[in-house]
């Protein structure tokens, strides 16, 4: 009986533990996102890295954004949704699950195959 205890503690912690990193937030000012874009106009292909961060914060109507990069990109996270926005269109949805169909900037519909636990 006492081992059985024992076992279940251990496993509430864990996955109490997993649950803690799971949430990246979006909108944490200290994120920095880094990659490359693909120029395929000439060959050979060249690729140009970029760097965004966060560069301030602003209030239009009542609603806080931060502002992503030097373009200033309006980015809100609405944690009673669970969405990101940027500049009102959704960016990323956490309630998407496997098998969801999503619509990114009129493109083609996009199916959710797999999710990262990160």
């Amino acid at each position: 009986m006492k081992w059985i205890i024992v076992i279940t503690l251990l496993l509430l912690f864990n996955i109490s533990l997993s649950a803690l990193g799971q949430k990246i937030r979006f909108s944490d000012s200290t994120n920095v996102w880094h990659g490359y874009n693909w120029d395929d106009a000439d060959v050979p292909y060249y690729s140009y890295p970029w760097t965004y961060n966060y560069v301030g914060s602003i209030i239009i109507n009542d609603t806080f954004y931060r502002l992503l990069g030097s373009s200033s990109f309006l980015i809100r996270e609405d944690t009673n949704s669970n969405k990101v926005y940027l500049s009102e269109n959704v960016l990323y949805d956490y309630n998407l699950q496997l098998g969801d169909t999503f619509y990114y900037s009129g493109a083609k519909p996009h199916i959710v195959s797999q999710i990262d636990s990160v």
